[in-house]
């Protein structure tokens, strides 16, 4: 399927308003801190419009996956809005060989992109939709960590982005990266997620001691503050399998 039938289905001028919108709007997309833009009547049509897409993709019978895959991330590219790639998590265990190689390719080369406005959303969407989700998150970080690595902005991202992650997963990567000083950054920030996140995935002891190993400055925003609740973890040792 072509963006032309799509754009013809709810009309150039709404799709151009849309597409409009999600560039504007893209760039931190998860990011608690940002405001979202004040709703008007056309503001929500323009919002609802990524999902009357996706339905249009994915309730295709005639579509094979693959393509539904494919015609998803064409629309992405055109309209990085989170939205549009919600659909798809839905469909996963339906997706054959092909289609999830695809998807897991789409998504290697979108977190790895130098434009926040294309990574943001797909991360965010990596983050509450497969690595929060027990039933995707092993194929989703075997894919995008295990079998085959994005690029270092990617992994950079990925880290930040891996909180939900079961802590197992985590701590060979940063094994592995731990030797390199350019990684301790982006390993402190996985085990502050892990530590914060609603759904964060973390062994106190074990992180306590990741934690210790890096090189980092000692202003270094919320160091203290990870430093204070794992240790307050490991002496109660809720977390600790």
């Amino acid at each position: 399927m072509d963006l032309a039938r799509l754009i013809d289905h709810v009309g150039a001028d709404n799709f151009n308003k849309a597409q409009a919108s999600a560039w504007e709007t893209a760039a931190g997309t998860g990011n608690s801190s940002k405001l979202p833009p004040r709703a008007t009547d056309e503001s929500t049509e323009v919002t609802h419009l990524p999902h009357e897409l996706n339905d249009l993709i994915w309730f295709d019978e005639d579509l094979p996956w693959a393509e539904r895959v494919a015609t998803t991330f064409r629309l992405y590219r055109a309209m990085p809005s989170y939205a549009v790639l919600m659909t798809q998590t839905g469909f996963y265990d339906k997706l054959d060989v092909a289609a999830r190689g695809l998807l897991w390719d789409e998504y290697r080369s979108l977190i790895s992109d130098l434009d926040d406005r294309l990574a943001d959303p797909a991360g965010y969407s990596l983050w509450c939709d497969w690595f929060e989700n027990r039933k995707t998150v092993t194929d989703a970080w075997n894919a995008l960590v295990v079998s085959k690595r994005p690029s270092d902005r990617g992994l950079e991202r990925i880290l930040i982005l891996s909180g939900p992650v079961p802590y197992s997963f985590k701590e060979t990567l940063y094994k592995e990266l731990l030797p390199h000083v350019r990684w301790h950054y982006f390993i402190f920030r996985s085990l502050l997620h892990s530590a914060f996140d609603v759904c964060g995935d973390l062994q106190p002891k074990a992180a306590a001691a990741i934690l210790a190993g890096l090189t980092l400055p000692a202003a270094t925003e919320y160091l203290d503050k990870l430093r204070e609740v794992l240790r307050s973890w490991k002496r109660r040792g809720p977390r600790d399998s």
